[in-house]
């Protein structure tokens, strides 16, 4: 499961890389990138937690300190 979500956050980051291209009017083209990082974000911050809370991929470490 760790490697799927790792792929899936470099091919987020190599798309990004590639769709959106730094020119001169940047500011213009950067306008929705905010808006696309923040879905990516918190799409995989809930993907964590519904794998933390279902238990898929424990690790088998104990939980005491």
């Amino acid at each position: 499961m760790f490697l799927t979500i790792s792929a899936m956050w470099v091919t987020s980051e190599v798309m990004l890389g590639i769709l959106v291209r730094s020119t001169k009017n940047s500011r213009d083209q950067d306008k929705g990138t905010l808006k696309l990082l923040n879905i990516i974000i918190y799409t995989c911050v809930t993907v964590a937690v519904i794998v933390g809370i279902r238990g898929i991929g424990t690790i088998g470490a104990s939980n005491s300190i």
